[in-house]
């Protein structure tokens, strides 16, 4: 099966690469003689294409939603079941959950933390939060930790159109976005299981929304609410603490260089980040010793028994180039992040990332010199944070850098709208393409994927109700009647 994918996988990237050789060349050659053109007077089947996306363009509501329709099913079919078995971190989440639910605190016994300890090293809070909210009307399922993902999956759909729709400023072209949300394989594995870090995805997303928003109209509370998802997207995931910072240093940089950033913009994004990340910012103070472990009425700030912060190093560049190849075609020995047949991004969609990404940097270029904005700078600043973290960080994964898909997804649409938005044509045989490989990778995902690759690495074949009940057998309860739960090995299976 694996050859089988390889190849047709190598098939499509051949087969587009011509038909956008043949699309461009044509479209240089017959410039002058196709800008008085009409669809009245484009041959069968060009004028056919033409219609029907003039009719999209009218009819977009409708269409959004029955591509929606296609979301919400291959989300949430099997989910339960696929992947295969439930993840440590799964398990982790679910118990610290279920614990904030009916006792107030943490499986540590830790009132309301801001970072839970997980195993030792932490986890992020966001997922678990909401998750506990759930429970008050869910019951403790794979489904019901799962479910939560495909939400803000469903917000990130919605999202994407949203920052196609302000960049194209086209109702029709702005359903590249959703669709891609729909079809990439790495929003599908990501939005389909409970690793609360895979947040950050979709809050990358809402970010770039609001910032293109703020940045466009100038309107005041589009700038408090770039800061607001910012200093909640610090919950979602740690890593987030390098990037944001990187994007918030780039983007300040440039705005303030074409005079398009007052000090009251960096009041309305500052202030509500600042009071969001100032609870991180106190927990981290205590986990590297400034300040001793200490109580609130809301919460506790106590250090991680095993503390990060020495995974990142100038020293991984030269190392960590090798694995730019594993981002977008897979490898890695997580096969719950990306199967190696398919790759986190379709392999003939690469080269219009390659291709969007090179229009991102020029049109910089171009608003450095003409002193105008440039709104796809904003992307390329998230992408370039992610990317620095990627060079610097301890054994890269997918997951650790899942936030660089949102930036990616985005100039794979900007590509295709700039390159190819005159020719029908060659978007009739991208449609093609990339429903055949979308259609072929869910097989594989649904039919494929337990035959291939059984239980999944550090997953349990228990349920979610057993490996939580063999979780709270470890429980000891001290003499307050606080919860705590004890691992012998932080990946081992419960029984």
């Amino acid at each position: 099966m694996y050859q089988t994918c390889l190849a047709f996988a190598a098939c499509g990237l051949v087969l587009t690469l011509a038909v956008a050789g043949l699309t461009l060349y044509g479209n240089k050659k017959k410039a002058s003689a196709r800008e008085g053109d009409d669809g009245n007077r484009r041959s069968f089947p060009a004028g056919f294409i033409v219609k029907l996306g003039e009719l999209i363009e009218r009819f977009y509501i409708p269409v959004l939603f029955i591509i929606f329709a296609v979301f919400l099913y291959t989300r949430i079919k099997k989910l339960d079941l696929l992947p295969n078995g439930f993840h440590v971190d799964e398990l982790s989440m679910a118990v610290d959950a279920k614990s904030i639910r009916d006792h107030g605190t943490d499986r540590w016994g830790i009132r309301f933390p801001v970072y839970f300890q997980n195993y030792g090293a932490g986890q992020n809070s966001f997922y678990i939060y909401i998750q506990s909210l759930l429970l008050m009307f869910l019951p403790c399922t794979i489904f019901s930790f799962r479910i939560q993902a495909v939400l803000w999956g469903a917000l990130c759909f919605f999202a994407m159109y949203g920052i196609c729709r302000e960049l194209f400023e086209s109702k029709g072209w702005a359903l590249l976005g959703p669709i891609l949300v729909t079809v990439l394989p790495v929003y599908v594995m990501s939005e389909r299981w409970g690793l609360e870090a895979y947040l950050f995805l979709p809050f990358s997303s809402f970010i770039m929304f609001f910032a293109i928003r703020a940045v466009k109209y100038g309107k005041w509370y589009d700038w408090i609410l770039t800061g607001t998802v910012m200093g909640l997207a610090l919950y979602t995931y740690a890593v987030s603490y390098v990037i944001l910072p990187i994007f918030l240093a780039l983007t300040g940089i440039y705005l303030a260089y074409l005079k398009k950033l007052s000090i009251k913009n960096l009041l309305q994004v500052g202030i509500p980040m600042g009071l969001l990340a100032f609870p991180l910012i106190v927990f981290q103070l205590v986990c590297f010793g400034f300040i001793p472990p200490f109580s609130t009425p809301f919460s506790d700030f106590v250090p991680l028994p095993l503390p990060r912060g020495n995974d990142m190093k100038l020293s991984n560049v030269l190392v960590n180039i090798p694995f730019w190849r594993k981002l977008f075609l897979g490898g890695e020995e997580l096969t719950y992040n990306v199967f190696p047949e398919f790759g986190t991004v379709y392999m003939f969609l690469i080269p219009f990332f390659i291709a969007g990404l090179v229009i991102a940097v020029k049109e910089l270029i171009s608003s450095l010199r003409e002193k105008k904005v440039s709104l796809l700078s904003l992307l390329l600043f998230l992408f370039i944070g992610n990317a620095i973290f990627l060079m610097i960080v301890d054994a890269p994964s997918v997951n650790r850098c899942n936030g660089i898909f949102a930036p990616v997804l985005v100039l794979i649409a900007v590509a295709v709208f700039r390159l190819f938005k005159t020719n029908p044509l060659c978007i009739s045989w991208l449609t093609v393409w990339t429903g055949a490989s979308f259609a072929l990778f869910m097989y594989y995902y649904v039919y494929f994927q337990i035959p291939v690759y059984g239980i999944q690495p550090v997953h349990t074949s228990a349920s979610a109700a057993r490996a939580i009940l063999k979780s709270e057998e470890s429980y000891i309860k001290a003499e307050n009647t606080l919860i705590y739960v004890l691992f012998e090995d932080p990946a081992m299976a419960p029984e």
